[in-house]
């Protein structure tokens, strides 16, 4: 049997439940003034429960969602910026049949960067070198 012990809830989920209990704590003494009005106790007792349920719903919708990183987001603007180009570069029938083959294999390489991304965000794309057939 394992001697580590596991945490129930991940590290930034619990940040997160804190943090957004400590506003509504501190937003429940501005709207509840009176330290002996019924409501202020029974909206801090709610307060656990309403940053956990808040937390919840945003893991959710980031988990079914997803959310891209600004890095990641560019390298995808990027990628179908110039897949465009090259499609309408392709429809072109004053090009030589070499310069639509670099064009095709341009595109596959540029394909094959946009399904990566996010399997590995510290570089852009991976250096081959070009083969000239």
């Amino acid at each position: 049997m394992s001697t580590e012990s596991k945490s129930l809830t991940s590290t930034g989920a619990t940040i997160t439940t804190g943090g957004i209990g400590a506003i509504l704590s501190v937003v429940v003494g501005a709207a509840f003034p009176d330290p002996n009005n019924l409501w202020r106790n029974v909206a801090y007792a709610s307060v656990p429960i309403v940053a956990a349920s808040l937390t919840y719903f945003m893991n959710w919708v980031i988990s079914r969602h997803g959310l891209e990183s600004p890095e990641d987001a560019g390298k995808r603007s990027k990628c179908m910026r110039d897949l465009k180009e090259i499609d309408k570069q392709l429809k072109f029938l004053d090009y030589s049949d070499e310069f639509k083959k670099s064009l095709i294999k341009e595109k596959e390489r540029t394909v094959q960067i946009l399904v990566n991304i996010g399997k590995d965000s510290k570089s852009f794309a991976p250096e081959a070198p070009i083969v000239k057939e």
